[in-house]
């Protein structure tokens, strides 16, 4: 007769963690479970070991925030990346035209122009230009295009940005004249794919450092109209 075993207790040894699995790591490689004597098995005989987890790898620790994406206010400040990848879209923005156009409306005050709102190494940089153009204000827009169009289409977004900006902002709209500013805008704008980029960056803007709740579902909704277009 073989022996009685004897416990780890009765030799005055700690006892072990439970075992998860068959080697002490979960064995879970998303394949269905197979049948021993099968293909499957003996494909699964044949393979290498999965690799034996230390452990490290199933604490879940939030890495750091990067000090060039700071979170100030509660709104969202880009950092020198994201201020460099803006300036990339230079060509494509009017910025030019729009700051002279701020400049009419704010004036020329170092502390009103645009892009000043960023960072004080990164004001009246392009990147901080763009993302004023970008940024949500509750104010009467600046009268210019974001986008370079022709004078035409210039003159229509000039029309837009206010509609655009009450529809965002103006909770009290009647439904028959949110409805009639909707079905203009889409008219305007399906004619003439310049014009729909355009809508979509005048709305865009209202999406981003809204503090409103309201208004930023609101501008999300509107903003559904040039993506859905």
């Amino acid at each position: 007769a073989a022996p009685p075993s004897t416990t780890r207790a009765e030799m005055g040894l700690p006892d072990l963690p439970p075992l998860e699995g068959d080697l002490g790591f979960p064995i879970d490689d998303g394949l269905p479970p197979f049948a021993p004597g099968t293909a499957s098995a003996a494909r699964a005989a044949s393979a290498s070991p999965p690799e034996i987890s230390t452990g490290k790898e199933r604490s879940i620790v939030s890495p750091p925030r990067s000090p060039s994406m700071p979170n100030v206010g509660g709104g969202y400040v880009p950092g020198d990346t994201a201020y460099a990848q803006l300036a990339t879209l230079a060509d494509k923005m009017a910025v030019e035209s729009y700051s002279r156009a701020h400049a009419k409306v704010v004036g020329k005050s170092s502390s009103n122009a645009l892009g000043s709102r960023a960072r004080v190494h990164r004001a009246g940089t392009v990147g901080a230009m763009i993302e004023d153009m970008l940024t949500h204000e509750a104010k009467k827009p600046v009268p210019a295009a974001l986008l370079p169009l022709g004078t035409d289409a210039i003159a229509k977004s000039i029309k837009m940005a206010p509609a655009v900006l009450r529809l965002a902002t103006d909770l009290s709209i009647p439904d028959v004249e949110l409805c009639n500013t909707l079905s203009k805008l889409v008219k305007e704008t399906t004619k003439r794919n310049e014009l729909r980029d355009e809508l979509f960056l005048i709305t865009l803007r209202h999406t981003r450092c809204n503090d409103d709740p309201k208004s930023l579902v609101r501008a999300w909704q509107v903003l559904h109209l040039p993506c859905a277009s």
